[in-house]
């Protein structure tokens, strides 16, 4: 479960700037998110705050 967690962060942040023209400033996620790769692109994507839940 944790390894598709990680997969789908992104597109998941992906849908949510289509659906509202934008993405969030903050975002919270459970552990099963969390890698390195998602929160690099987390920053490259202007988020500024990322929470692990």
């Amino acid at each position: 479960m944790a390894t598709r967690q990680k997969e789908m962060f992104i597109p998941a942040l992906n849908a949510h700037q289509e659906n509202f023209s934008g993405l969030p400033e903050s975002v919270v996620a459970n552990g099963g998110s969390a890698r390195q790769a998602n929160v690099s692109n987390d920053r490259e994507l202007g988020i500024q705050r990322l929470e692990v839940a």
